[in-house]
Formats: C-alpha cells, sequence, structure tokens
C-alpha cells in the first residue's frame, strides 16, 4: 500500500509540473506580448516626437530615445530566455521523475507532448518521437528572439539618423 501511495504522489507531482510547464507557456506570450506592445508604443510615440518636430532634435534626446528603446529589447531578450528556461525546466523535472518511476507509458506520454520533446530534443536524449524533431518550422522562441533584434535595430537607426540626416 505504501508503494502505491508513493507512485500516486509521484503522479501528482509530474501533474503539477506538466501543469506548470503549460502555464508557462501561458505567460511567456503573456510577457512577449506586453513587451511587444511597449516597443510599439515608444517606437510610435518616438516617431510621431522626432517626425513632427519643425526643427532638427537634439542629437542627446535621439540618443536616450534609443537606448530607453535599447533597455526595453534587453530586458525582453531577458524575460523571452528566463521564459524558455523555466518550462524547460518543468517539463524537464516530469520527464526526470517519470524515467526514475520507470513508468513506460508515462515516458510515452510525456515524450508526445511538444514541450516535452522539444526539451529532450535540446538535452541530446532521445524522444521517441521523431515527428517532433523532424518539424523544421521556427519556434515561438525564435520568432520572438529575432522580433526583439529588429526593434533594437531601430532604435539604433533612431539615435543615427535625424531630420537632415545621420546626426
Amino acid at each position: 500500500m505504501a508503494e502505491r501511495d508513493y507512485e500516486k504522489e509521484d503522479l501528482e507531482l509530474i501533474k503539477f509540473y506538466m501543469d506548470s510547464a503549460f502555464r508557462e507557456a501561458t505567460l511567456f506570450w503573456n510577457r512577449n506580448n506586453v513587451l511587444l506592445l511597449a516597443n510599439l508604443a515608444t517606437f510610435s510615440a518616438a516617431f510621431a516626437y522626432l517626425s513632427g518636430s519643425e526643427v532638427q532634435v537634439d542629437w542627446s534626446l535621439r540618443i536616450g530615445i534609443a537606448l530607453f528603446g535599447c533597455s526595453l529589447c534587453a530586458i525582453w531578450i531577458f524575460v523571452i530566455r528566463a521564459s524558455r528556461r523555466m518550462n524547460h525546466n518543468w517539463t524537464y523535472q516530469a520527464q526526470k521523475l517519470a524515467q526514475k518511476m520507470g513508468h513506460a507509458g508515462l515516458c510515452e506520454a510525456l515524450n508526445a507532448v511538444p514541450t516535452a520533446a522539444a526539451v529532450l530534443k535540446n538535452s541530446g536524449k532521445s524522444s521517441g518521437d521523431e515527428s517532433v524533431k523532424s518539424k523544421e518550422s521556427p519556434s515561438a522562441t525564435i520568432m520572438m528572439y529575432w522580433l526583439a533584434g529588429v526593434f533594437a535595430v531601430i532604435w539604433v537607426v533612431i539615435s543615427l539618423v535625424g531630420k537632415g540626416g545621420i546626426m
């Protein structure tokens, strides 16, 4: 009876880990949406101010605006990285516990979850689900990194280009 309760507690813990991984995935999108909107709002305000001014805007103001935008991008990249690590950590913990239990059916079920297969793929371990490994579409994380990079380039361009040209 005690061994069965131990297995039940492990299964509850695996369920907790996977629920946490799925919550983290939702938070990933929420955080990225907020930072995308913050970058868009800052860019819109900067564009309206810099293009609407009749006189040349001082370079120090342009640099200040660009530094603020670049700091938003740096925060965004940090949040993307931390969110991905948290999601992978929760999934990896569930995988590790299922393997420790020696529960083959549960390991296969966890391998069928795309995030679990991605974690195992990134860790160099076999997930057993070749369909997930063969997909070559860009991940949401890569797309978010790319988007943050595009905004960082925009902020650098804003710092360099004034109404009359470069600096």
